[in-house]
Formats: structure tokens, sequence, C-alpha cells
């Protein structure tokens, strides 16, 4: 008894260690694949613009660390809509079912109902018999009952065991519904993601200041906003004094460079963030003013 205790104890140890082994290996995995799909929404919106996702600093963990947290909420307000609209498919499901069986058992009662006589007088004539039956046996000795002690004593816990087989089988069964629930709202949101991107892309291309929002909610960093320049020096170059009477799009400022979107030129500008003084408007576009 010892022995087997230690053996499952040391079974439950490895299996615990393995479970944590699994779960690093899974999270990494989804780690990958979620850069992989932000990094294709980033790269859908600047690309076009003509600049990188990391000339404007975005790496592997500023992307996760800046979008993650708006993807996984948007993933788990889908996965609730689909699980509750499956919950609701269900009930209608178990509604119907138990609808269809009610009718059954009334159309049974109805068959039972029309062969109730010739069954009552079968039922008598078995009451009889199994009456004389029973009196020869007892004047003759019946049959010794097994004794109850007896019985095997692992009955009780073979069915434990398979108590505890079923329950690991239903909660395995829980898991998986729920990955799958998980990855499919994983490859909407990573859709919906990339639409908005190329969306915002093309407003941005029209002079527009634009951000992934969700319910309000900014989502995701990559974005523009509607800004002017003024030379931050004296004696500036020709080219920051040029730019002085536009309308631009500030992309961001990464390693001392400015970046900025002309929409007329529709071409993103490299410029010296220690050159001029950006200033952000937080109203109207630049297809308004450049006109």
């Amino acid at each position: 008894m010892i022995a087997a205790g230690s053996a499952r104890a040391s079974g439950a140890r490895h299996r615990g260690w393995a479970g944590i082994a699994d779960a690093r290996a899974w999270l990494a995995a989804a780690g990958l694949l979620l850069y992989a799909l932000l990094r294709l929404a980033y790269s859908t919106f600047y690309q076009p613009l003509g600049v990188s996702p990391e000339e404007l600093g975005f790496g592997y963990l500023d992307i996760l660390a800046q979008a993650a947290v708006g993807f996984v909420v948007l993933v788990v307000v889908f996965a609730v809509l689909a699980t509750v609209t499956a919950a609701e498919l269900a009930v209608l499901g178990a509604i119907l079912f138990s609808a269809g069986r009610a009718i059954w058992e009334v159309v049974k009662l109805l068959v039972r109902h029309q062969g109730a006589a010739r069954d009552r007088d079968k039922r008598n004539v078995r009451g009889e018999t199994s009456a004389d039956v029973a009196s020869d046996e007892n004047s003759g000795g019946g049959a010794v009952e097994p004794d109850a002690s007896e019985q095997p004593a692992s009955t009780g816990e073979a069915g434990d065991g398979v108590q505890q087989r079923t329950g690991a089988r239903r909660t395995r069964g829980a898991w998986r519904v729920g990955a799958g629930v998980a990855s499919i709202a994983c490859v909407l949101v990573a859709g919906l993601l990339i639409l908005q991107a190329a969306a915002d892309r093309r407003a941005v291309e029209r002079g527009e200041p634009r951000f992934p929002t969700f319910a309000g909610i900014r989502i995701a960093s990559w974005g523009a906003h509607r800004a002017t320049v003024t030379a931050a020096v004296q004696n500036p170059p020709r080219e920051v004094v040029a730019l002085e009477a536009l309308c631009l799009l500030y992309l961001g400022t990464h390693d001392g460079t400015a970046f900025l979107y002309d929409p007329r030129a529709r071409e993103t500008l490299r410029i010296p963030s220690a050159s001029v003084l950006i200033h952000i408007h937080e109203s109207g576009t630049c297809g308004e003013v450049n006109r």
C-alpha cells in the first residue's frame, strides 16, 4: 500500500512538471503567433506609407506590449459572444429534444393503453403461477443470500477510479472546446485588425488622422496625428522652412528622426527631430488644409 501510494505521488509530481513544461511551450508558441499576426497588421499600415515598423521602434516586445492587451480583450469579447451563442443554441436544442421526447412518451402511452386489458389478464395469470412457485420454494428451502460483507472491498475503489477518469476526460474535453473557441476568435480578431490597419492607412493617405479603436478604446499603437512643424534652430535648412507651410501627419519619432507623412506628395519625410518643433492638432484633416 505504501509503495503504491508513493508511486501515485511520484506520478502526480511528474504529470505536474510535464504540465508546467507544456504550458510554457504553449505560451511561447502563442506569443510568436500573436507577434506574427500583429506584425502583419502593423506592416499593412506602415509599409504602403514608405516606412517600416522597425524604423519607428516597433520591435517584438514593443508590439506585444502595446497591442497584445487590446488583441486579448478583443479575443475575449469574441470568445464570450461565441460561447453565449453556442449556449443559446444548446438550450434551444435541449428544448426541442425535450419536446420531441415528450411527444414520443405520449405516443407510447397511447399504444400501451390499447393493450392494457390483455396485459392485465396476462399479469394475473403470471401472478398466480408465481405464487405457486414461491410456496414450493418456501417449503423446500430457498437460496442462500450472499453476505454483503463478503463482497470484494475493491468495488468502491474501482468506482472512484472510474469517476476520476470520467472527470479527467470531461475536463480535457472542456479545455479542447475552449481552445477551439479561442483559436477561432484569434483568427477572426487578427483578420479584423488587418482590415482595420488597411482602412486606417487609406485614411492617412487621404490626409486624415487615424487610430485603431474599439468601443472608444485604442487597441493598437499605429496611427497618425495631424501636425505642423516649425524650425527649432536658427538658420534652418531650406527643406525645413518649406515644411512650415504644410499640413503633415506625424507618424512618430525614433532614434533622433521624426517621421512625417505628406499626403500631397504621398511620401514619408524623415527629418532630424532636433531641427523641428512638432505641433499636434487634435481636430481637422490635412485634406482640408492642403486644398
